[in-house]
């Protein structure tokens, strides 16, 4: 084992006179290393689109609670009343009256 991995390492089968034998290992060996290379770099692709989307949706949250908030401050009864004044509408000063049909 220890024999292959010297061999490997020290180029020996590049210098052969029979490169032609070791030629199908050396694709193979630079295709594994073009997949090791896209999937590497797509896998960071995906972690920054993600990275980026996260801070998007962080953002549409904050956004999100902050008209949530207005729209609460709008809908109290004081500011309603105040909108209607400016409009002409008053609130009527006696109680609604019930209708009673009879047969």
């Amino acid at each position: 084992m220890s024999h292959i991995i010297k061999y490997l390492f020290h180029g020996k089968f590049l210098s052969e006179v029979n490169k032609v034998k070791n030629l199908p290992f050396l694709i193979y060996v630079a295709l594994w290393a073009l997949l090791v290379i896209y999937l590497s770099n797509t896998a960071d692709k995906k972690a920054f689109i993600s990275a980026n989307l996260q801070k998007e949706v962080n953002d549409l949250n904050i956004k999100s609670t902050s008209i949530k908030v207005e729209l609460l401050d709008e809908s109290k009864y004081s500011k309603i009343k105040k909108k209607a004044e400016v409009l002409g509408l008053y609130q009527d000063k006696m109680p609604p009256k019930k209708i009673i049909l009879s047969d």
